[in-house]
């Protein structure tokens, strides 16, 4: 290989080649044995920011972040044995951070095959834009990890806009048969799909969501008025419609495209793909939220448990001491001989009854939770003690008629302990929090038992 071969003319006897290289989309370099840089292609400033004629001689570590350089120098290594197994490109391709001029780091796919003459040792490797599998990574690990639903939809969206320029997405979840209940993507594309923009033409939209097959519309107004303006407010000149189900509910994976043009397949087929990650996000999602409220309820009442008792605390702590929190600590008094009388599933009905009575007696913003055999506590937020005393006297009135069950007549009473937490309780662990309407209790069940 001639050292002094000039930037731009690639040092490779073959014509075709050389003339199928300069001609390429994608940038190309060649590295020698050493990890210098002996040529490359004029687009490659677009990663570096750095002409062409400069990079040459350059130590190709220099243009790589210090985190990937391991990873770079690896790479090469194996690029450069492909020669030696009689392979052409060596596969899958890196992606490794480069070294941009004004500072950025550009996340590129890199792929080598060996230089094809034998008088030199190096490789010629290919560099892409990676932007898009380092969001589809980025996707796929807020999936695994089961972030919050929107983020990795947003997540997912971010992929398919970097895939095709010209795009912007959003996903339509919930569909009732007039609208979506809910919408992610940027406020503009999320206008774009709200009940006003369906409503005008919900048959067709049922329509087009029970086909379950992809479309590709290129007069918006043939989705209604308050369709087309939305997406003349995003410069769109057409959309793809790809619908799905998930769990039984139907959405659709909507993509505004501001160059014209037909729904090729490779287009559907790279979209398809990131519809199931949706499916598969709303399918986690769900089970997730299934599984949680499963965790967090006790399954004899419905009433949250111990742990959705706790994560209500937490989610109040986090909201600092702005607003009073008052808590009721409820005992069944003498439960336990209602199982030895009449046995535990007549014993089972009384503690369901008691559930819906202190249920009934709570406020709409109040939790009521069971936190052990004939045991519960209320939660009440944005209560004094005067308002803590007149729920007392509602959850003891619950109580004056008698429980009738199994043909048995049960006459209950209920020993309640009312505290208002202090302005730090958030600083404590839960178990500190009850014993302050726990020690509340106690009190109460001592001036009962008084002559």
């Amino acid at each position: 290989m001639d050292e002094d071969s000039p930037v731009g003319e690639v040092p490779i006897d073959d014509e075709f080649l050389a003339e199928l290289v300069r001609n390429s989309p994608d940038p190309y370099v060649v590295i020698d044995a050493s990890f210098v840089l002996r040529w490359a292609s004029t687009d490659a400033v677009m990663f570096v920011g750095r002409p062409a004629e400069q990079l040459v001689g350059v130590g190709a570590l220099d243009l790589v972040a210090p985190h990937d350089h391991a990873t770079a120098l690896a790479a090469v290594h194996e690029f450069r044995r492909a020669g030696e197994l009689g392979e052409g490109w060596t596969g899958p391709p890196i992606i490794i951070d480069l070294l941009h001029a004004d500072g950025r780091v550009v996340p590129t796919e890199v792929l080598g095959v060996p230089f094809p003459q034998p008088d030199f040792d190096g490789v010629v490797a290919r560099l892409r834009p990676a932007k898009d599998m380092v969001a589809l990574d980025r996707a796929v690990e807020a999936l695994v990890a089961c972030d919050d639903l929107d983020e990795v939809l947003v997540d997912i969206i971010e992929v398919l806009e970097l895939q095709f320029p010209a795009s912007r997405a959003a996903v339509g979840l919930e569909w009732d048969g007039e609208g979506f209940g809910r919408v992610v993507g940027d406020a503009g594309c999320c206008t774009v799909l709200t009940a006003e923009a369906t409503a005008a033409h919900p048959t067709l939209w049922e329509e087009l969501l029970q086909a379950g097959a992809p479309l590709a519309v290129d007069d918006p107004a043939q989705l209604g008025s308050a369709f087309a303006a939305g997406a003349a407010s995003l410069a769109a000149v057409g959309c793809w419609l790809f619908p799905f189900v998930a769990d039984g509910s139907a959405g659709a994976l909507v993509v505004w495209r501001t160059l014209p043009g037909p729904l090729a397949l490779h287009h559907q087929r790279a979209i398809e793909r990131l519809v199931r990650l949706v499916q598969l996000a709303l399918t986690t999602h769900r089970a997730r939220v299934a599984l949680v409220a499963r965790s967090h309820t006790d399954p004899l009442t419905g009433l949250a448990n111990r742990f959705g008792l706790a994560d209500r605390l937490s989610e109040l702590g986090r909201q600092g001491s702005e607003h009073t929190v008052g808590l009721l600590y409820c005992d069944v008094d003498d439960f336990k001989p209602v199982n030895d009388r009449y046995g535990h599933t007549t014993g089972d009905h009384v503690l369901e009854v008691v559930a819906r009575r202190l249920a009934g007696a709570a406020r709409r913003d109040d939790l009521v939770a069971r936190i052990g055999g004939d045991e519960f506590v209320v939660v009440c937020p944005g209560t004094d003690q005067g308002a803590l005393d007149r729920m007392v006297a509602r959850v003891r009135d619950a109580f004056d008629e008698p429980i009738s069950a199994d043909g048995a007549c049960v006459d209950l009473t209920v020993s309640v302990g009312a505290a208002v937490l202090p302005e730090d309780w958030g600083d404590h662990p839960i178990d500190t929090v009850l014993d302050h309407a726990d020690q509340a209790l106690l009190q109460a069940k001592a001036r009962r038992r008084r002559p």
